[in-house]
């Protein structure tokens, strides 16, 4: 098995930028089968860039399947 890892912001201001491009990347990508797309918890304002409607709908176009693994607050 072999992992192709892209190290995004995951909030701030270059958080939706960067997950989106590394998410086009990878699904450009014929030899990729599947993208994870993770991060710990943290409260609801950390966890905003995974809610923007620019990365949500980059995964809806994706053509390949996509895992979210997106921490909450304890």
């Amino acid at each position: 098995m072999r992992f192709d890892i892209r190290n995004t912001a995951v909030q701030g201001v270059n958080a939706v930028a960067e997950v989106m491009a590394a998410l086009r990347e990878l699904d450009a990508n014929p030899d990729i089968d599947v993208i994870i797309i993770a991060r710990g918890g943290g409260d609801f304002q950390h966890l905003l860039a995974f809610s923007d409607e620019r990365v949500v709908r980059a995964a809806a176009a994706a053509t390949t399947p996509i895992i979210s693994a997106i921490g909450h607050e304890a």
